[in-house]
């Protein structure tokens, strides 16, 4: 039994240092967003260590969110929310993030924004809130006018001057195709787009109407999960 123990004992000296080596294991890091997204945009970032993004349908500053991870890397950006209160939470948790309660629509207008008991459900789409209305329990509890316009006309105004945005996240509930067409690609060009696309259950999305618009764009469709699409530009190399 000793020598057993002794030989034993023996084996785990001898395979120490490969057990600990530092470079042989990663921590595992923790998600915010709904399925991994967060996880996906850090590998596709990599090696920057900082710099900024736009968060179209930012919901929250950390419950389903694709950019809380990068919040608490010391990142920043600007958020946009309708909802009062998801924007509200955002001030007061990211302070260093510019947030505007407002919507993106396909011009400056006023548009009936539809508040669910469960706020992940919001949406402007009329359709799509009365397709939710019921299901496991969700209704709606609010339906009230939401300032919105154009993605290009926002980002004119309110991102910081020469900043390069290094991606953006759109959620918008069904009306996420609208947003895309509302940026001007030219000017506003993110490296990586994050839409969410909720009838693409497929990997093959090649006739989804927004890789169709994002391909006319100059971006390339990289990487799926569940909901939502991953675009590069054409010219980043990954």
């Amino acid at each position: 039994m000793i020598s057993s123990l002794r030989g034993l004992a023996a084996a785990v000296r001898s395979i120490g240092p490969r057990l600990t080596h530092p470079t042989m294991y990663r921590a595992s890091r923790d998600s915010w967003s709904q399925e991994g997204e967060d996880l996906i945009l850090a590998r596709f970032m990599e090696p920057r260590t900082s710099g900024f993004y736009v968060d179209v349908g930012a919901h929250d500053p950390f419950r389903f969110s694709n950019t809380a991870y990068f919040y608490r890397q010391g990142w920043s950006g600007l958020n946009i929310e309708p909802d009062p209160q998801g924007a509200r939470m955002l001030r007061r948790y990211r302070d260093r993030d510019i947030t505007l309660n407002i919507g993106i629509g396909s011009a400056a207008s006023s548009m009936t924004f539809f508040r669910f008991n469960e706020p992940a459900l919001n949406t402007f789409s009329p359709e799509l809130a009365r397709a939710r209305t019921g299901l496991n329990g969700y209704s709606i509890v609010e339906e009230t006018a939401v300032a919105v316009d154009r993605l290009d006309a926002v980002l004119e105004k309110h991102l910081p001057a020469g900043q390069q945005i290094d991606f953006m996240t759109v959620d918008a509930e069904g009306l996420d195709l609208t947003v895309l067409q509302s940026n001007d690609w030219s000017r506003f060009r993110p490296d990586i787009v994050v839409a969410e696309l909720l009838n693409a259950p497929s990997l093959d999305v090649a006739d989804q109407p927004a890789v169709r618009f994002m391909s006319g764009a100059g971006y390339r469709p990289v990487a799926k999960a569940a909901n939502s699409v991953f675009f590069a530009v054409n010219e980043l190399s990954l």
